[in-house]
C-alpha cells in the first residue's frame, strides 16, 4: 500500500485554513507537506474554522475547499486559490461532496444542505428548518454566530441507491431523508465523516468509534487501540485499514467532550492514526507540527 492522501484543517489561533500533503506506506506514514492558505475574507471570519470539507474536482487536478464561510477552488500544484464562491447564507460550512456535477456542502450554520452547479454555480437548499422556524431566527450574516443550533448537520453523502444520507451532530444519529429511515442506531456522541462503500455506510463518532450499517457493533474503538485520542474527525477507509483524524482537545472543546466521555482529556494532541481493521492494531500515527493547537477536518485520497 503506496498512496498519497490529504487532510484538511485549521489552527485554533489563526483564521488560515492547513491542507497537509501525507504518503502512507504499509506501516508508515510521512508528512510530504503543508500548505497554509489565508481566507479570501480573513478580518471578518472566526478564527480556528479553517478548511473543513475537500473534494477532488474531477480529472481538473484542482480541489473544492469548504473554508469556514466560503467555497474555494484550490490549485494544490501552485498553492494558490483560484475561484471562491460566496453566498451570505454560508455560515459554518462542513462536509463538502460532487454529485452529478453539484457540489453538495453541509452548511451547518445555516441548517441546511446547499448543492451548488459546478457551472453556473446557482444553489438550491434543502432547508431543515422549514419557513416557520427560519422565520423566528434572528438574522443572521456569513460572519455571525448562528448558535444554538437545532440539528447541526456535520456530514451527508448519497448512497448506491442516490439516497441522502444525513449525519445529525445534536441528534447524533444518522438518517436517509429520501425514504425516511434511519441508518443505524442512535449513537453515544455526536457523529461525522459519513463514508459510502457500495452499500455499506461507514461514520465516526467524537468519541472515536467507527460504525458501519452492516454491523450493530462498532468496527473500530479508538479508545481500546490508542493510549490517546482527542476529538475524532476525519475518517479514510479502504478494506483493511483505515485512517482516523483526531483534533486537539483544548479548554474550548474539552469539557463537551468531558461530559460525553467521562474523561479529562485536555491536551490530547492532533493526529492521524492508521488502523489494521482485521487486527484492532495502532500501525502507525502522525502528530501534526504545533499539535496542541491543530483541528483535524477531511482525508480524502490525493489521486482520486
Amino acid at each position: 500500500m503506496l498512496k498519497k492522501i490529504l487532510v484538511s484543517g485549521a489552527d485554533f489561533r489563526y483564521t488560515a485554513g492547513i491542507i497537509s500533503i501525507f504518503e502512507i506506506s504499509d506501516s508508515k506514514i510521512s508528512l510530504l507537506r503543508e500548505i497554509k492558505f489565508e481566507h479570501p475574507f480573513a478580518e471578518e471570519s472566526e478564527k480556528g474554522k479553517g478548511i473543513t470539507g475537500l473534494v477532488r474536482d474531477g480529472d481538473s487536478g484542482m480541489f473544492w475547499a469548504n473554508f469556514s464561510n466560503v467555497i474555494v477552488k484550490i490549485d494544490i500544484i501552485n498553492e494558490i486559490i483560484v475561484d471562491i464562491i460566496s453566498n451570505d447564507e454560508f455560515n459554518d460550512l462542513h462536509d463538502l461532496f460532487l454529485h452529478n456535477n453539484s457540489l453538495i456542502s453541509v452548511n451547518s450554520g445555516n441548517e441546511s444542505i446547499d448543492i451548488i452547479d459546478c457551472n453556473s454555480k446557482l444553489i438550491r437548499r434543502i432547508d431543515f428548518l422549514g419557513p416557520d422556524l427560519r422565520n423566528r431566527k434572528p438574522q443572521t450574516t456569513m460572519f455571525s454566530s448562528t448558535k444554538p443550533h437545532l440539528h447541526h448537520i456535520s456530514s451527508a453523502r448519497y448512497n448506491d441507491k442516490n439516497e441522502l444520507i444525513v449525519g445529525l451532530f445534536k441528534q447524533q444519529r444518522i438518517l436517509n431523508i429520501d425514504n425516511w429511515s434511519q441508518v443505524g442506531t442512535k449513537m453515544e456522541s455526536p457523529v461525522h465523516d459519513i463514508q459510502v462503500f457500495g452499500d455499506e455506510v461507514c461514520w465516526t463518532t467524537v468519541c472515536g468509534k467507527v460504525f458501519s450499517s452492516h454491523d450493530e457493533k462498532p468496527v473500530l474503538d479508538m479508545r481500546d487501540i490508542c493510549e490517546q485520542i482527542g476529538w475524532i474527525r476525519g475518517l479514510y477507509k479502504d478494506e483493511t485499514h483505515a485512517i482516523i483524524g483526531s483534533t486537539a482537545l483544548r479548554e474550548s472543546n474539552n469539557h463537551f467532550y468531558s461530559i460525553l466521555t467521562g474523561q479529562n482529556s485536555l491536551g490530547a494532541e492532533a493526529k492521524i492514526m492508521m488502523v489494521d481493521i482485521n487486527n484492532q492494531k495502532l500501525v502507525s500515527e502522525f502528530v501534526f507540527p504545533d499539535s496542541q493547537f491543530r483541528k483535524v477536518y477531511s482525508i480524502i485520497s490525493l489521486n482520486q
